[in-house]
């Protein structure tokens, strides 16, 4: 996937995400984003911009990415990246605070994004 063409694939695939993810619990994304850190991300987000060595790999990274990016869009002020901006609320943050755990850094969630 040629770098220019990456922030039109992930103005499409984002949003999707983040419509599906709304149905997702906080738990459950908080899962996916520890499951995501301690697999090989990093080291794959190189297929996002280049072919990845087997069938599939670019496709699964640039997914990664996308399912990354859609749930930091719940956090308060959203998330800019590659010159795009997303940012949405998720049902389960309304009305109460929670708070994205993310490595060592903590990061508040709530409806007014205090």
């Amino acid at each position: 996937m040629e770098g220019g063409n990456l922030p039109i694939a992930l103005s499409a695939a984002v949003p999707l995400w983040i419509m599906k993810f709304k149905e997702y619990s906080y738990n459950d994304l908080q899962t996916m984003l520890r499951i995501l850190d301690e697999s090989d991300f990093c080291v794959r987000m190189e297929y996002v911009l280049h072919k990845g060595p087997k069938e599939g790999d670019t496709a699964r990274a640039f997914n990664d990415l996308a399912k990354c990016i859609a749930i930091m869009s719940f956090c308060p002020g959203g998330i800019t990246i590659f010159g795009m901006h997303f940012e949405d609320k998720h049902p389960d943050f309304v009305a109460s605070e929670k708070f994205l755990i993310y490595k060592d850094r903590v990061i508040k969630l709530s409806e007014t994004g205090e």
